[in-house]
């Protein structure tokens, strides 16, 4: 809960309630412990360069008393290195604890997206305030509230903001910000968005290998989880529970009814189960062999993956062959909305920072 508590925090950020909000989803949305995790490879060539090497604690405080007092100008105005600081704390809170190693360039990378987002911010807030741009104190509450229902209590938000450096207090200011930036660029920028149908079309007709379609089947499931670890005595335990839900819909039971009551899979137990449409490639190995070799209608026996065990279903299945317009129509127009909010978004705030005259000071 913590963890999630933290990303719903930082997701106050600019990034959250303005520019990422602007920018088309690039992240699988699947079922929890169902989809394949990208595994990153590099592939290089030895070209006699040593690897970047990896920074300690000593290396961060070396850089931040290197920071000078101003580190950017906007229309005058100063931003101090304290705010900086302020925002590089979770990548110092990274390196000290060891929880995720980072190498000279991913900390140059990491510390130039806040800088920039920093003075973004800056610059965004700067054109609300000379716009008047003001938000509903009734939505920051209500945004407030449900990050705080993200806690199963009190003290594990209060506990939560004091690992991210903050407090309710400036949570709430984080919040009001964030709304500000989002309400600044619907007015100047997302309203002005408009795609049409002949749009989609022209995109379509020339994009068609983009909507080839291979197999694909909607499956549900209901999974008993083992973690990594576990004893044998759980996970014989968990064998004997997925045999056990087996026998009591083949008695009769309903599917749907035995996964919203049983599965481990919270984000498809809600559904009955249902993963929706899935094709191969998408899913752990011994659970795409299992499902494709199901007919319509039929439920797997107990199938083991690093997951746990599964019972599989195949509700329905969708021959290869290509996705009609009427079908793409709809998500296409979304993805072309997406993708051009982001294009008109990032020109604006270059134009404004054109203006504003902003001046950095760091490298």
């Amino acid at each position: 809960m913590a963890v999630r508590l933290h990303h719903i925090i930082a997701m106050t950020s600019l990034m959250a309630f303005s520019i990422m909000a602007c920018q088309p989803e690039t992240a699988e949305k699947t079922s929890e412990g169902i989809t394949k995790t990208h595994d990153v490879t590099s592939f290089t060539i030895d070209d006699g360069k040593e690897e970047p090497k990896n920074i300690s604690v000593v290396d961060v405080q070396a850089y931040l008393k290197s920071l000078p007092e101003t580190v950017a100008e906007i229309d005058g105005q100063k931003i101090g290195k304290k705010e900086f600081e302020t925002q590089l704390s979770s990548l110092a809170d990274m390196v000290s604890t060891g929880h995720a190693p980072m190498n000279e360039k991913m900390f140059g990378d990491m510390r130039n997206n806040i800088f920039a987002t920093l003075v973004t911010t800056h610059v965004l807030l700067r054109q609300a305030d000379k716009e008047s741009v003001n938000t509903d104190p009734a939505m920051e509450e209500d945004t407030f509230q449900k990050m705080k229902k993200q806690a199963p209590d009190e003290d594990s938000f209060k506990k939560a903001l004091a690992q991210r450096n903050m407090t309710v207090e400036t949570l709430r200011a984080e919040i009001s910000k964030g709304l500000r930036i989002r309400a600044l660029l619907e007015k100047n920028v997302i309203s002005t968005v408009t795609i049409s149908e002949e749009d989609a079309r022209k995109y379509y007709d020339l994009n068609q290998l983009e909507f080839e379609r291979q197999e694909e089947r909607r499956l549900a499931h209901i999974l008993v989880s083992v973690k990594h670890g576990d004893s044998k005595e759980k996970e014989e335990a968990a064998r004997e529970k997925i045999g056990s839900i087996r026998k009591r819909i083949v008695a009769g039971e309903k599917f749907a009814d035995l996964a919203k009551e049983l599965s481990a899979d919270k984000s498809s137990a809600g559904k009955g189960g249902d993963l929706g449409f899935v094709p191969k490639g998408k899913t752990v190995p011994d659970f795409e062999k299992a499902a494709f070799a199901l007919a319509v209608g039929e439920m797997s026996g107990a199938v083991k993956t690093r997951f746990g065990y599964h019972l599989i279903k195949v509700l329905e299945q969708r021959p290869a062959g290509m996705t009609t317009f009427e079908e793409a129509k709809g998500p296409l127009m979304e993805k072309l909305k997406s993708k051009q909010t982001g294009e008109k978004v990032a020109k604006y705030i270059v134009d404004l920072k054109e203006k504003m005259k902003v001046k950095t000071f760091i490298n």
